[in-house]
């Protein structure tokens, strides 16, 4: 443990010592944390707009059950366990970051200018982290398309590297966008465009960064 830690920390020196990734790192953190503050504030303005429903065949065929605790465990402990892999490798990590920042981004964009009335019989998904962030006693209810958390799953499946992490985002891929189903918190629409909006955001920053000395190939397909 203690020479994993050595490990990083000596890669994280070698990589701050060059002027451009110093940059990159700084820009990219910036751009996250601003593009993550403004979804969550303009989540909470559009929860009180007006949307519309969507008749979803596949939605009227489950029952609706609170799976809450089964998706925040598979959510986030991909997230960890990607997040915690991934620091061994600085020019990774950072266009990571990079890419998520983009899928914010454009799911923040996504939810504007598709409103959408929250499914009938949804049962509140019940998320401490996304609660904290939003700051708000009213649930979010409306952030709908695309699925955040099927998008985070997919996101983190592509970025993943060791074999049994890959194995276990897989599973968490392939479970966590049906029990968002199962729980009427989206519709299918939602989740089945998210993983394809991940895998884009992936290639448009490894092409962009393909040309300097960090744009190696970010995900491995």
């Amino acid at each position: 443990m203690n020479e994993k830690l050595v490990q990083i920390k000596a890669s994280w020196k070698l990589a701050l010592s060059d002027p451009y990734f110093r940059w990159q790192f700084l820009i990219t953190m910036l751009f996250f944390f601003a593009v993550s503050k403004h979804n969550f504030h303009f989540l909470n303005l559009w929860e009180h707009r007006a949307g519309f429903r969507l008749h979803d065949p596949v939605l009227n065929m489950l029952q609706p059950r609170d799976f809450s605790n089964i998706i925040f465990f598979f959510t986030y402990s991909a997230i960890l366990f990607v997040f915690v892999s991934s620091l061994s490798n600085p020019g990774r990590f950072v266009r990571g970051i990079q890419a998520y920042a983009l899928i914010v981004a454009l799911r923040t964009a996504s939810i504007y200018f598709f409103p959408l009335e929250a499914p009938s019989g949804m049962v509140l998904l019940v998320d401490p982290i996304a609660n904290f962030c939003f700051q708000t006693q009213t649930a979010i209810t409306k952030d709908l398309f695309f699925s955040g958390h099927t998008a985070t799953v997919a996101f983190v499946f592509l970025m993943a590297q060791n074999r049994f992490l890959k194995i276990f985002c897989f599973i968490a891929l392939l479970t966590v966008p049906i029990l968002l189903m199962w729980q009427h918190v989206h519709y299918t629409v939602d989740v089945v465009f998210a993983p394809f909006v991940a895998f884009c955001c992936a290639r448009a920053i490894d092409w962009v960064n393909r040309q300097h000395e960090y744009g190696k190939a970010l995900f491995k397909y």
